[in-house]
């Protein structure tokens, strides 16, 4: 049977996820102020876990590449995060709290992990052993910005993204057309139609897994060293894990175009209550468009 890892970002303390498959990982252990016990750290071995502040989630994905061998060489990859949370199963359908934002971003807000929420939404070993194999790529629905009124992603990102500087949006588009043409007939699908994958959140094969990591890593690379965020706000530093959403767009519509992968796209549960003290804050700045 081919064997899964699904990594389960954490920047601070929530519920914890974690079976043979779930593996929790602390993003930005070299920069936090406390290191979390019971699951892997994005700074051992080689990574960018110092950057993490730019590159969000995105460095737990970094460290995955580049010490595969610690997760025991799996023949699939996936990551998600604390709050977030693939629906594998087919029949989860709790109550709609907000049409257009769960139809927009392709989440179903969940008050609470109960008991049986692995169970409910298909996260079990046992279904993900089952259902991921039938796949080269799962990843979140393609988001649809028409339900809350906005045209494309670039205006998504300029009016979504609390902080944003569009003039790093466009940065990242000049770089595609000078050193990856091939992916140019998917920046004209960002830019001019609400469409977009969002989370910097999939299960993959690993051959897809490294050839999409060659591209990413190698595009953000290049962005750091141009983009200055020093007098950037807090929320709008991560401005690389911003942009690896957009990579992830153009990676997946340009699998779909080869017509030879079997790619699978599901919705995503909103976790409200990992952090109990936070829970309205966190609700109403999402709700808000403050935070994704």
């Amino acid at each position: 049977m081919p064997k899964v890892k699904i990594l389960v970002s954490y920047h601070d303390k929530h519920r914890l996820l974690k079976s043979d498959i779930l593996t929790p990982i602390q993003t930005g252990s070299a920069v936090a102020k406390k290191r979390f016990t019971g699951m892997l750290q994005d700074d051992d071995g080689e990574n960018i876990s110092l950057k993490n502040p730019k590159y969000a989630e995105l460095s737990a994905q970094y460290w995955a590449w580049k010490n595969y061998d610690k997760l025991g060489d799996p023949d699939y990859i996936g990551f998600m995060h604390y709050r977030r949370h693939f629906i594998l199963a087919n029949n989860f359908n709790p109550p709609v709290l907000d049409a257009p934002i769960e139809n927009c971003y392709q989440i179903v807000y969940v008050k609470k992990m109960g008991r049986t929420y692995l169970q409910d939404i298909g996260l079990t070993d046992e279904n993900i052993e089952r259902e991921v194999p039938q796949y080269d790529c799962i990843c979140v629905k393609e988001c649809d910005f028409s339900q809350i009124g906005i045209a494309n992603s670039v205006e998504d990102y300029e009016k979504r993204i609390f902080g944003s500087q569009l003039k790093d949006l466009t940065l990242f588009f000049e770089l595609i057309e000078h050193d990856y043409p091939e992916y140019m007939p998917f920046v004209k699908r960002l830019q001019t139609t609400p469409h977009k994958y969002l989370y910097n959140m999939f299960i993959m094969r690993r051959d897809l897994f490294e050839r999409y990591n060659r591209f990413l890593f190698s595009v953000l690379a290049k962005l750091d060293d141009k983009i200055d965020t020093t007098h950037y706000i807090p929320n709008y530093k991560r401005v690389l894990g911003y942009l690896g959403e957009f990579c992830l767009s153009l990676f997946v519509n340009k699998l779909k175009s080869e017509n030879k992968w079997k790619i699978k796209e599901v919705k995503t549960t909103f976790c409200c209550n990992t952090k109990p003290p936070k829970l309205l804050e966190r609700c109403w700045l999402f709700l808000s468009g403050r935070i994704y």
